[in-house]
């Protein structure tokens, strides 16, 4: 290719390889996500979405017998170019994991616009987002031998809105000093085996689910768009 280097294609192949991972994490034995609730089109400068905070268990024996205690980690917004810059709330725990509770501590975590909630710092939990049963708990089938426990929710402002671009809203585990997850960063059994064999991020898999938000384009650019379509159009009726 004339006029590329070799080191910018493999720049760009990087690139590649690191969206498509973000986009489609790998199967996880326990995995968060954060579920909007209500609308879920573009955002707009003032909303504030209520996101639930839901753990998904995966077994392997074909049967809904999972269960959960525990989790423990920060959220984080990660805004892509023209995407919404906002702010999280607080975390607030659902029953049963409302039995040792950590709301986090809102700040910034990864030098980016918004405010995230939670900690990165791995000396001390105290700031972290944590949601803790008294006992395991088994949660609602959703199919096969995956089950999924609401475990709390927390709230995004929208400061900014954006022109049509993304934002990225995902839960970091907990990590400890050799940066995986931390053996307290989560608890919770499957396939229906007992206490013995209860699982944590040192002997099976834990992570966090993307959820993109986006904005609506700005109307400048939307008539932009109009007048490139009309144009396009009147091109093809004058070569008919």
């Amino acid at each position: 290719m004339r006029g590329i280097s070799l080191k910018k294609v493999l720049g760009f192949a990087a690139m590649a390889a690191v969206s498509t991972a973000l986009a489609a994490p790998a199967k996880a034995s326990l995995s968060i996500s954060l579920q909007r609730t209500g609308s879920t089109g573009p955002v707009n400068a003032g909303d504030t979405l209520t996101l639930n905070v839901v753990a998904t268990v995966t077994g392997s024996d074909g049967t809904s017998n999972e269960w959960l205690q525990s989790v423990f980690g920060s959220i984080m917004s990660t805004p892509g170019a023209n995407g919404p810059v906002g702010d999280f709330s607080t975390f607030t725990a659902a029953a049963p994991f409302n039995g040792t509770v950590q709301i986090g501590t809102v700040q910034d975590l990864n030098g980016l616009p918004g405010l995230d909630v939670g900690s990165i710092d791995k000396a001390s939990s105290s700031a972290y987002i944590q949601a803790r049963a008294s006992s395991m708990t088994q949660g609602a089938a959703a199919s096969g031998d995956v089950q999924t426990f609401t475990v709390g929710s927390v709230t995004f402002h929208v400061n900014s809105a954006g022109s049509g671009g993304s934002t990225s809203l995902v839960w970091v585990p907990r990590t400890g000093t050799n940066d995986v997850a931390s053996n307290v960063a989560a608890l919770w059994r499957e396939d229906g085996v007992d206490n013995t064999a209860n699982k944590n991020p040192t002997n099976s898999s834990y992570s966090g689910v993307p959820l993109t938000i986006t904005s609506t384009p700005e109307p400048g650019s939307l008539a932009l768009l109009g007048l490139g379509g009309l144009g396009l159009l009147l091109r093809r009726r004058r070569a008919m």
